[in-house]
C-alpha cells in the first residue's frame, strides 16, 4: 500500500467514524425526545427501537443531576464538532 492510499484509507475511516458518532448523537436526541411520550402510542417498529435505546435514555435520566447534565452536554459537544467537521470538508 502506498502512503497516498494510507493517507485515503485513514481519511475514509476518519470521516466513517464522524458519520457514525453523529448517527449515534442523533439516535440519543431523538430516544430523549420519545423518553417521555406514552409508549401506547408508538409504532410497533417504534417501540422495538425504544426497547433497545430505553436503557441507554435511564441512564441518563437515572443518574444524579450532575452526570445526566455532563451526559446532555456531552451530545452537544459531539454535535458541534461534527458540525465544525463537516463545515471544514465543505470548505
Amino acid at each position: 500500500m502506498t502512503k497516498d492510499e494510507e493517507m485515503k484509507m485513514k481519511a475514509t475511516l476518519d470521516d466513517f467514524l464522524v458519520k457514525v458518532q453523529q448517527l449515534r448523537s442523533d439516535c440519543i436526541t431523538m430516544a430523549l425526545r420519545l423518553y417521555g411520550e406514552d409508549q401506547n402510542t408508538f409504532s410497533p417498529e417504534t417501540a422495538t427501537v425504544m426497547d433497545r435505546w430505553r436503557p441507554i435514555c435511564r441512564s441518563i435520566f437515572g443518574s444524579s443531576l450532575h452526570e445526566a447534565e455532563a451526559a446532555l452536554d456531552m451530545v452537544e459537544e459531539t454535535n458541534n464538532l461534527l458540525a465544525h467537521v463537516a463545515k471544514g470538508q465543505r470548505a
